[in-house]
């Protein structure tokens, strides 16, 4: 082994504890990244899917006014077209 080598190696054996903790930290980081990332395309697709489905069996709805006011501004509710 040349003279470089061996001092790379010596570093990383001083400096070993430092670098294992790091790279630990690092894969926690990305899995939970990850995790997240994953979430939230589960969660997308799910959002659109039932949207889409939501408009697709949307049923036709018509609004009526039910309610008319009296002379003096009182509400008062009623249906329309009854008799």
């Amino acid at each position: 082994m040349s003279q470089r080598k061996v001092e790379e190696y010596k570093k990383y054996k001083a400096n070993r504890k430092q670098i294992l903790a790091r790279e630990k930290r690092m894969r926690k980081i990305r899995k939970f990244i990850g995790i997240i990332v994953g979430i939230a395309v589960i969660g997308g697709f799910g959002y659109w899917g039932y949207y889409s489905y939501q408009v697709a069996h949307r049923p036709e709805v018509t609004f009526t006014n039910l309610i008319t006011q009296d002379s003096y501004g009182f509400i008062i509710p009623t249906i329309a077209d009854a008799e």
